[in-house]
């Protein structure tokens, strides 16, 4: 069998009371049970149904009762061979196509304004209803909030969106506002290359060609022992000269005469020594210049006296003899009691560190005048050459030699008065 849920309501009736067919309502659903029941059960089910039909055709006593729920209303008896009218409370022959009929949210019955059901949500959808109650629907402008991701979006056919995914400036159309590509980039900087205030490009050996470099100044330096050889130089302006000749160097101007003037003398610090013996620049001296004797002049030999001589400034000096003005001395071995020499480990002599003058090495003086005299008793000091011995001096032991140089007598150890 049929789902009951399917059958029409109880209110609705089978046949149209004017027209005198079935309803649509019935006529549907007699047609969903033919796509759903056997001939045999439809054949049983139209026969059920024309009999029920009948026995209303004909009065028969059939026991039921008629409600008017909502919108429907009757009149009449429900008795039988009575005549039972069942309407729509205030039901009009041509009703306008933007109303419809019930009960509205209000409890009334009747016709009441389509745009009255429809409900739109604020800021999604727009409704607007005309005068003759024509409801029209639209989409709510959206505001451009102006932030957010770079995203791409995808409608459908409708207008709805479907998706969102990350977007790149791949996915944008070119505008004015023109966004990075590679073949961009590089037509920008083959436009620039070689241009003023552009870029400078590189050669096949990644170094700047030389039409892209300022003028340079390369110097050269040139070592040269003439006036002559520096002016044949084939020099540019400021390539440098070395002369060898004056120990000077020049470096090349802008002149181009031919002349020393196209050359200007790298100046130097002054030395210290301006000159020497009154001369200037490579100076050299010779023995006159600085008074002395020519290093070819020989010198004299010594006087042969029979007296010792000593050369000092460019003379000869007496050691001994009347005229000299040397004492020579002598230092004492050391002896053991038996009067050997007594030496170091290494074998050479010890001497005492008193010297001993022998009489005989003081010219012009006798053994018979060499007087020992204490300290304390010294006799008048006389010209030399004289010798005396002193005893009883501070610290000596013994008697020490001296001598006199006409003013005071002097030790022969150190040149020091005794007195």
């Amino acid at each position: 069998m049929s789902n009951p849920a399917l059958q029409p309501r109880h209110a609705e009736p089978v046949v149209d009371p004017r027209s005198g067919i079935v309803t649509k309502a019935w006529a549907d659903y007699f047609l969903r049970l033919s796509t759903q029941q056997s001939s045999d059960d439809l054949a049983q089910l139209y026969q059920q149904l024309a009999e029920r039909v009948s026995e209303l055709e004909e009065d028969g006593a059939l026991g039921f009762q008629i409600f008017g729920q909502d919108s429907i209303i009757f009149e009449g008896s429900t008795q039988p061979g009575s005549v039972l009218v069942i309407t729509l409370q205030g039901d009009q022959e041509s009703p306008a196509d933007t109303s419809y009929y019930g009960t509205g949210p209000d409890g009334v019955k009747g016709w009441h304004p389509v745009s009255g059901t429809i409900q739109v949500v604020a800021g999604e959808l727009t409704k607007a209803v005309d005068a003759d109650g024509v409801t029209a629907l639209g989409l709510a402008d959206v505001a451009d909030a102006g932030t957010g991701a770079l995203q791409k979006t995808q409608f459908d056919g409708k207008g709805r969106k479907t998706g969102t995914a990350a977007a790149t400036t791949t996915d944008l159309p070119e505008g004015t506002n023109l966004y990075y590509t590679d073949g961009r980039v590089d037509a920008r900087i083959n436009l620039q290359k070689g241009q003023p205030n552009g870029l400078t490009p590189l050669g096949s050996d990644s170094k700047i060609p030389s039409q892209y470099l300022p003028a340079l100044a390369i110097t050269s330096t040139f070592v040269v022992g003439s006036q002559a050889a520096q002016l044949a130089l084939d020099a540019q302006e400021g390539d440098v000269a070395v002369r060898t000749d004056l120990n000077k160097n020049y470096i090349k101007n802008a002149g181009t005469t031919g002349t020393m003037a196209d050359w200007t003398e790298l100046l130097t610090p002054a030395a210290p020594v301006q000159s020497v013996n009154g001369q200037t620049g490579n100076v050299v001296l010779t023995a006159a210049d600085v008074g002395a004797a020519p290093a070819s002049a020989a010198f004299p030999e010594a006087p042969n006296d029979g007296n010792d001589y000593a050369r000092g400034s460019l003379a000869w000096h007496p050691l001994t003899g009347p005229l000299s003005k040397y004492v020579m001395l002598e230092l004492s071995p050391v002896t053991d009691q038996l009067g050997n020499p007594l030496t170091d480990q290494q074998g050479r002599p010890l001497y005492f560190n008193t010297p001993q003058i022998p009489l005989a090495w003081i010219p012009g003086v006798q053994a018979a005048v060499k007087t020992v005299y204490p300290l304390s008793a010294l006799p008048p000091v006389t010209p030399f050459p004289r010798e005396i011995y002193v005893s009883g001096t501070s610290g000596v032991p013994g008697i020490i030699p001296a001598y006199s140089n006409g003013v005071n007598w002097l030790r022969f150890s150190d040149n020091t008065p005794v007195n």
